[in-house]
């Protein structure tokens, strides 16, 4: 039986059943008033939506409520990584009496429904904080520093990154060591960099497990694999003479220093980045198209090329034995196929 579909909208947020029993869960309480935004814990046990007033999770299985708070203007919210914290952005506001800023960021407990902790953070983006898998360790990017917290203690700041005008980070979710990596904007001629670090050692920048600098440069997005010791990161200028995606080069990473370009046989974008379960291989779809797709090792060197064909995504299964192409598009006049 396929998995329902939950969707929300002005209407409210509401559950459908996929095949065979095609129609609306009656089991899902749903909800009639506008939905802001929802967002599924990890394992699926847990849906958390938010009205202009409320919030409510539910667990997903008995479809009875866990926790329930009232709260307005919820803009954004994700679970941790074992569904212990729901934390929520909000618009950031300034108190007309005290001229200070609200705190905007908060992080409950759904088990208890305390409030462990709220931080100001007046940009939407890089919003979040991020968690090991185990919830061991806790990182937010404040003002160009990475404060750490260690088993979901929020009132006490274990150690800092300091990393001089640092906009992106990616902290792996894998077991200890924990890893971080740091990116920072070339300025003045001077390249981009990202370098990793195992947490706690930040001492200085010989403490670096690994770093990789490079050009053209505007904005990265960072994908560990899962066992942490590998890292790609997929470097874009914002537009080109090209292609309207900017010009991009994808670069590898290991925690043991080696570092390299990862080389592509096709001009274009790259449109989707996917690592193995297995975490010692790794699939690129990049080019125009039609796009290529090519599997690669952990020296970045090609495995297999599966050629040319309408494709902008690719997904392994749980196992990393298959791996699944398809053309994934958000415009209704466009089918997707796989």
């Amino acid at each position: 039986m396929a998995p329902p579909l939950t969707l929300r909208g002005t209407d409210g947020i509401w559950m459908v059943n996929g095949p065979p029993d095609i129609g609306t869960a009656a089991q899902f309480p749903g909800e009639k008033s506008k939905c802001r935004c929802m967002a599924y814990s990890n394992d699926g046990s847990r849906l958390a939506w938010c009205t202009e007033d409320q919030l409510t999770i539910i667990n997903t299985t008995s479809f009875k409520n866990v926790f329930q708070l009232d709260i307005n203007k919820v803009v954004c919210m994700k679970f941790s990584p074992k569904a212990t914290i729901l934390v929520m952005w909000q618009n950031y506001t300034v108190n007309p009496e005290t001229k200070q800023g609200n705190p905007n960021l908060h992080l409950y407990d759904i088990t208890t429904g305390v409030m462990l902790r709220s931080f100001i953070q007046k940009k939407q983006k890089n919003w979040d904080p991020n968690w090991t898998k185990d919830e061991g360790v806790c990182c937010r990017n404040v003002n160009n520093e990475l404060h750490f917290f260690e088993n979901n203690k929020f009132d006490e700041i274990k150690v800092k990154l300091l990393m001089q005008k640092i906009s992106e980070y990616s902290l792996a979710e894998s077991d200890p060591p924990y890893v971080v990596a740091g990116y920072v904007p070339g300025a003045k001629g001077a390249p981009s960099f990202v370098r990793a670090y195992q947490y706690p050692n930040f001492g200085g920048q010989q403490a670096a497990l690994a770093s990789k600098s490079f050009f053209k440069s505007d904005t990265v997005t960072m994908h560990w694999n899962g066992t942490g010791t590998a890292l790609l990161v997929l470097s874009s200028t914002e537009v080109s003479e090209q292609s309207y995606y900017g010009d991009q080069g994808l670069h590898f990473i290991s925690t043991r220093g080696e570092s390299c370009l990862v080389p592509r046989s096709k001009n274009g974008p790259v449109y989707h980045v996917e690592w193995s379960p297995k975490c010692t291989d790794f699939c690129v779809v990049y080019g125009f198209m039609p796009a290529k797709a090519t599997l690669y090792n952990l020296k970045s060197e090609p495995l297999f090329d599966f050629g040319t064909g309408p494709r902008n995504v690719a997904y392994f299964n749980p196992q990393g034995s298959n791996i699944l192409y398809c053309y994934s598009v958000m415009d209704d006049n466009i089918c997707s196929g796989v």
